[in-house]
């Protein structure tokens, strides 16, 4: 979560320039993406009808290849649109997983839980400023590898999620 969220901010100015956007217009077009939490909320919602376990796994599916497609995004109003629906999937994830750890752990264990779930957010922030500071802007290389770099640890996911029980 982290990450992703991170990578616009990070990556804001090459952003601009690659869509040839003023400060202005591309503070009103990010501002979208943000929205993209309102439809989480009633996506996150179904979980409780449609189980928790197969809703996770459409939201990190959906998340997945958002985030692919927004590398290759043509225009700003293509960006936007992927990245409203990434985040869309995102939050909905969050929300399931948070809700997961609630219901799985053991009560004394369910801080260690909340607190892995933050630390791993926290940590995903600081790679995304990490990659774009120490190799990508160094090197001269686009953002849009920002958003190439999810896929490695986002296949992690998609694996790890068979063990997930209902």
């Amino acid at each position: 979560e982290g990450y992703d969220v991170n990578i616009v901010i990070v990556a804001l100015p090459q952003i601009r320039e690659t869509f040839g956007l003023s400060q202005a217009q591309a503070s009103l077009w990010i501002s979208v993406l943000y929205l993209g939490a309102l439809p989480a909320m009633m996506l996150s919602r179904r979980a409780d009808r449609r189980g928790r376990r197969s809703l996770l796994i459409v939201t990190i599916w959906g998340y997945t290849a958002t985030t692919v497609a927004t590398a290759v995004a043509p225009s700003i109003g293509a960006f936007v649109i992927l990245q409203f629906c990434a985040r869309v999937f995102l939050i909905a994830e969050v929300a399931i997983a948070w809700t997961m750890i609630a219901e799985e752990l053991p009560a004394d264990a369910r801080g260690f839980g909340f607190g892995a779930l933050a630390m791993l957010s926290a940590l995903g922030t600081g790679l995304a400023a990490l990659l774009y500071g120490l190799v990508l802007a160094p090197l001269g290389l686009s953002w849009r590898w920002l958003y190439v770099a999810a896929v490695p640890v986002l296949m992690l996911v998609i694996v790890l999620r068979r063990r997930l029980p209902e």
